[in-house]
């Protein structure tokens, strides 16, 4: 159950009273979950206020912070009508707070921003043209990794070609493109995309809310693919994706594969594979992918179970799960090494 949101930001801010009409809608809402990310909010609500040619909204839905995330928002929403925030009374995680940003968002399309990231002034009319073109229901770009300083590191999400590219990802590449533990040179892993509001109101699709999930965009993505919608990615990197040295997103439990391994369940990505009414060459390509993907995701469940109990120091049931599962020869050859290579940097790295 999600709690009542406090409403703050473009009705109030613009003078008018609750509930009275506004005006028309704006070409592109952004959705962004936030949760004390105090030091990177304003860059990223700014970024999305500059984006150039077009009309836009940001809805920042404050998940509880315990820092002033919420305050700087509120601040923010004062100074331009565009601006709204929503606060939760308690955390919810990260999709509870996007689904009550699409509640409240009236713009045409719907643009996932996480509270951390920045994106270029020209990225949404980009995607737009690329949609008006493409047909596209869902459309995306490339992302190039910054820094926590916002400095880039050299790398991105798809290779970069002497000449910018777009593809369409049907469900069977989307899937590929999220293989669980696998070093690909195209990944979907944390592409941001830009949903059609009508498309997501035609089927209903929400964010599956629950706290432990660490896939919720691809969750949401693959829903809207299996219902038919069209994705086209471009390779130019508009979006900086922030990789801070203390995101979640590296550090998966236990638990949290737990949860995945259950919504891929709810999911029914295998039943659909099977059962739905597609061309025998989509089918082809799609039932492989999904066993694929299937059989990485508990291969990484067994693999994180495994890495709890060493840290817990039990080296023996560890040393005998690796060698009677060779799903999980590749995973600790990987991982092993880049383990040993950490416990060497530590140990070479000189005294404070």
């Amino acid at each position: 159950m999600t709690s009542d949101p406090v409403r703050i930001g473009a009705v109030m801010a613009a003078g008018k009273a609750d509930g009275e009409v506004l005006s028309a809608a704006p070409d592109v809402s952004f959705i962004v979950g936030a949760y004390n990310v105090a030091p990177y909010i304003a860059e990223a609500v700014q970024s999305a206020l500059a984006q150039a040619d077009v009309t836009v909204e940001v809805v920042v839905v404050d998940d509880a912070s315990t820092d002033n995330t919420a305050s700087i928002v509120a601040s923010l929403a004062e100074q331009d009508a565009r601006v709204v925030l929503l606060r939760r009374a308690q955390n919810g995680g990260l999709s509870a707070a996007r689904n009550d940003a699409i509640a409240r968002a009236r713009g045409r399309w719907l643009a996932i921003l996480d509270g951390d990231d920045i994106m270029d002034p020209v990225r949404s009319r980009d995607l737009l043209d690329l949609a008006a073109a493409t047909g596209a229901d869902i459309v995306a770009d490339n992302y190039e990794r910054v820094s926590e300083e916002g400095l880039p590191l050299g790398s991105t999400m798809i290779p970069v070609g002497r000449e910018p590219f777009a593809i369409a990802v049907d469900l069977a590449a989307f899937i590929d493109g999220n293989i669980t533990f696998r070093k690909s040179r195209r990944t979907f892993g944390a592409v941001k995309q830009y949903y059609s509001a009508a498309f997501v109101a035609a089927h209903g699709l929400r964010y599956r809310e629950d706290k432990q999930l660490r896939n919720e965009d691809f969750l949401f993505c693959a829903e809207a693919l299996k219902a038919g919608a069209k994705l086209v990615v471009s390779s130019a990197t508009h979006y900086k994706y922030r990789q801070r040295r203390t995101s979640i997103s590296y550090r998966v439990s236990v638990a949290q594969f737990d949860a995945m391994v259950a919504a891929n369940t709810a999911l029914g990505l295998a039943k659909f594979a099977a059962a739905a009414p597609q061309d025998a060459t989509a089918r082809a390509r799609l039932v492989p992918s999904v066993a694929r993907y299937d059989r990485a995701l508990n291969s990484g469940a067994r693999f994180v179970t495994l890495v709890e109990r060493l840290k817990a120091g039990s080296w023996r049931p560890v040393l005998g799960g690796v060698v009677a599962d060779p799903a999980m020869w590749p995973l600790a050859v990987r991982f092993g090494s880049e383990m040993v290579a950490r416990r060497i940097g530590r140990l070479a790295a000189p005294a404070a």
